[in-house]
């Protein structure tokens, strides 16, 4: 480093542990925190200020376009086409909207999956349930019966014992 007078000084690690950093940041920081405070202390007042004289406050608008089905129309329509549409119910939704004219024709299978959507998130339908891998699908369950009273009047135990296994066709 030039020190002004055509002497050079060398720095090295005993120059800067003779330093006062500590000191300096110290005050810097001391500095910084007061200014930040007073500047927030009057940010609050005026934005009390502020609040206060316009009274009521209104929610925060929402940004993007408006959403083209609105939450009466979602539950007028959505809902019944939903829940009657049997294994189809998207279809039935896009049916429905297309039938009624809230959107423009032709409606799409995915502006019908979006009015689902979010017609579930408002709590209109319930959440969809997706089948686990591991699960099979619920087979319906058959009703047995005993078999004491077949066509020749043998049980079937009777019928195994004789041979005769098979029910002939018209013997029923």
């Amino acid at each position: 480093m030039d020190l002004g007078n055509g002497d050079w000084l060398e720095i090295g690690s005993p120059v800067l542990r003779g330093l006062p950093l500590t000191d300096v940041l110290d005050q810097a920081f001391g500095a910084y925190r007061t200014y930040r405070d007073t500047v927030h202390s009057g940010m609050d007042s005026f934005i009390n200020e502020v609040g206060s004289s316009d009274g009521a406050s209104s929610p925060p608008k929402r940004r993007g376009p408006r959403p083209q089905l609105d939450e009466e129309t979602l539950a007028r329509l959505v809902v019944p086409a939903y829940l009657t549409g049997g294994r189809r119910p998207v279809q039935a939704v896009r049916d429905a909207l297309e039938r009624s004219g809230a959107l423009q024709p032709p409606v799409t299978l995915d502006q019908a999956r979006k009015a689902v959507a979010r017609t579930r998130a408002l709590g209109l339908l319930p959440p969809a349930r997706k089948p686990s891998a591991t699960s099979t699908p619920e087979m319906p369950t058959v009703q047995t019966t005993e078999w004491s009273d077949l066509p020749n009047g043998n049980t079937t135990e009777e019928n195994e014992m004789s041979g005769k296994n098979t029910i002939e066709r018209g013997e029923l």
